[in-house]
């Protein structure tokens, strides 16, 4: 039986110089975004941070951040990101607690492994942009009435980073991520997946 795709979040944030924000030379941004509330832009003095709820990755939400990214920094003069954070929501719904051995692919001791239900967990990978932090937790689910895995990935991009290199960079931020996700994810669970 076939899983479905765990992502429930997205939250992309780029940060710059504090600069003056003309709010009302952002009104049309509202207008474009879908009307069903599963995207989101907030920006402020020092980022602009961008929020998809549609189950999709920065993959394919790519095209139309890349316009609202590269219009925002127009309009402000920004040339320069000062940090970049590219996070993924996922939930991963679980029959019971001790069920998520099944689902992550966390070696540890068989003495623990009997006995241990869901620990929360954390992880940090380096890599060459940046650092990607994991954090793996149990959760109560309400809308399925059950158990879940939240599993949250963030990528984080510091140092200066030129609007040219902003998009190739975050493309390697999500492909890290991509890597992470195959890593922890046990794969039976992967297979289960639509690729």
């Amino acid at each position: 039986m076939k899983q479905s795709i765990p992502l429930e979040e997205v939250l992309l944030r780029v940060e710059f110089e504090a600069t003056e924000i003309p709010q009302e030379r952002f009104g049309y941004i509202e207008q474009l975004l879908p009307p069903d509330g599963t995207e989101a832009v907030r920006i402020d003095q020092k980022a602009i941070e961008l929020r998809s709820k549609r189950k999709i990755s920065f993959a394919r939400l790519r095209d139309f951040w890349t316009t609202l990214l590269e219009s925002t920094f127009a309009t402000l003069e920004i040339t320069s990101a000062s940090a970049i954070y590219l996070s993924y929501f996922n939930e991963i719904p679980l029959q019971e607690l001790r069920n998520f051995q099944e689902y992550v692919n966390i070696n540890m001791p068989a003495s623990l492994k009997d006995r241990i239900e869901l620990f929360r967990t954390e992880f940090t990978y380096k890599y060459d942009f940046g650092e990607i932090r994991v954090l793996l937790h149990p959760d109560w689910d309400d809308e399925t009435d059950g158990y879940a895995i939240q599993f949250n990935m963030e990528s984080r991009k510091n140092g200066p980073v030129l609007m040219e290199n902003l998009i190739p960079t975050i493309d390697t931020m999500h492909n890290g991520l991509k890597d992470v996700f195959r890593q922890i994810l046990s794969e039976e669970y992967l297979s289960q997946l639509p690729q």
